[in-house]
């Protein structure tokens, strides 16, 4: 059995869009800005860290970013992070999740002169290895429930791994229509919509 969800949000404010969209462009492209939605806002905690993309399945990213919806990766421009968010309690033991994710920074063109497209961020989930720490019983149990045994032995793993979670965080500027902010000022609003499949 499988679930899956998504979540959409818009943001209350409204902006006025700059002069020169290319500030939108690299607010979206700064790693801190990404790191603070890959780590759910925050920037003091959690840890991310770039990965060669030669270590990594692209195909794997390529497929994951077609089921979800995404753009394919330009493997020339865009990035792959590896992502530690802070850890959630459950008793007295802590699951830390460990997230491959491949970024990237596209805009939401749609037959607009591309000079003023407004940008858009997708993150990518490629692999994800969630690991538990703290009482050894509680570590065991974590493992065989989710792993079938040790997941760092190969030769101790009773099932073979089973988790194929499809995810995709997607963070855009949209801008308003005129009708709708009764302005000849132009604004928008940030939108994001995360998916988990």
């Amino acid at each position: 059995m499988r679930f899956g969800g998504k979540s959409n949000y818009t943001s209350i404010a409204t902006l006025t869009v700059p002069a020169d969209v290319e500030i939108l462009h690299e607010f979206f492209r700064q790693s801190k800005n990404q790191q603070a939605l890959l780590t759910g806002g925050r920037y003091d905690t959690g840890d991310l860290e770039m990965v060669d993309i030669e270590l990594i399945d692209t195909q794997k990213w390529i497929d994951n970013a077609r089921l979800m919806g995404g753009d394919e990766p330009d493997f020339a421009k865009d990035k792959i992070v590896q992502v530690t968010p802070d850890g959630i309690g459950i008793l007295t033991a802590e699951i830390c999740p460990l997230s491959i994710i491949g970024g990237k920074v596209t805009s939401t063109s749609t037959g607009e002169n591309n000079s003023s497209a407004l940008p858009e961020y997708q993150a990518v989930l490629i692999h994800d290895y969630p690991r538990a720490k703290g009482p050894r019983p509680l570590v065991w149990l974590f493992n065989k429930i989710l792993y079938g045994g040790d997941p760092d032995d190969e030769t101790k793993i009773l099932k073979p791994r089973r988790r194929e979670e499809k995810a995709m965080l997607r963070f855009w500027a949209e801008r308003l229509p005129s009708t709708i902010n009764a302005t000849t000022t132009e604004t928008f609003v940030f939108k994001a919509e995360a998916e988990l499949w």
